[in-house]
């Protein structure tokens, strides 16, 4: 990647790609509003763990997440 750059410059990077919110269960302002009381907590020096944010994940997508 760096020879790449090194050669052309950025024009060598700056490809289209297939980056993105493809696979979604909600949209983005959905994902934010859920996650939201985490972020409250995490400012109160408070730990959420994996299992928490998970389950609190799937209450608000309506149904179970593998």
């Amino acid at each position: 990647m760096i020879s790449r750059y090194n050669r052309p410059g950025v024009v060598a990077i700056e490809t289209p790609s297939e980056g993105g919110r493809r696979r979604q269960y909600l949209t983005l302002e959905e994902e934010q509003e859920c996650l939201t009381p985490f972020f409250t907590q995490a400012e109160r020096r408070e730990v959420a763990t994996v299992e928490h944010i998970w389950r609190a994940f799937e209450q608000c997508v309506g149904h179970t997440v593998e």
